[in-house]
């Protein structure tokens, strides 16, 4: 558990870092960082603004293990936080008609939403829109690579969403919003599964079947 929380504060020392140095002149200067044992903790921000932020991402990653693979990790949704960069906790509301609660916490500021899978095609896509909380949907695909010396399969993303207006009050241009959701949100999102996946899925998958 303490290794855990050390990992948490970490990554969210990372961010902002990268928030304050990396983006000067995006971050804004209104928000006051209020330090605490173990976190620092974004409290107050400046929402003049009503405009809704709009981000999106249509990316993929090649993987060194079939399309199955990759969905059955993908399909677990209790198993998104491990992966998924901020996503504090994934719980199904309706096994069988696989309906989520999503709960994020993104620089001390937590949000979340409830989603329904709109289409499910077993080793092939996943596909899924919310019906409360934050707005977003995406379609996520797997597809098969020709490959003689290795089995590899590509994961194709693509998500819209709306920013949480605290997220988005912390920078002053859209385009930085956007760039942060789609390198420090969904990229790095998909490294992690790539490692993750291999590592749980693709070599347990290995050793099975040496014990056959």
């Amino acid at each position: 558990m303490k290794m855990i929380v050390q990992n948490v504060w970490l990554e969210q020392a990372a961010i902002l870092i990268i928030l304050c140095f990396i983006l000067p002149s995006t971050f804004c200067k209104k928000a006051r960082v209020v330090h605490t044992n173990k976190f620092q903790t974004i409290t107050s921000y400046n929402l003049k603004s009503n405009r809704r932020s709009m981000v999106s991402c249509d990316t993929f990653i090649d993987l060194p293990f079939s399309a199955e693979i990759g969905y059955n990790a993908f399909s677990d949704l209790p198993r998104q936080p491990s992966w998924s960069p901020f996503l504090q906790k994934v719980i199904y509301t309706d096994l069988l008609k696989r309906n989520s609660k999503w709960t994020m916490n993104m620089l001390g500021i937590e949000f979340g939403w409830t989603a329904i899978c709109t289409k499910d095609r077993r080793r092939k896509l996943v596909k899924w829109k919310s019906t409360s909380g934050t707005w977003n949907k995406g379609i996520v695909r797997f597809i098969a690579l020709e490959d003689r010396d290795k089995v590899s399969s590509r994961m194709s993303v693509k998500i819209e969403a709306e920013a949480p207006k605290a997220i988005a009050s912390l920078f002053a241009r859209s385009s930085a919003v956007q760039s942060f959701f789609e390198n420090m949100v969904i990229k790095r999102a998909l490294k992690r599964f790539k490692k993750e996946a291999y590592k749980t899925d693709f070599l347990n998958k290995q050793k099975i079947n040496q014990n056959k």
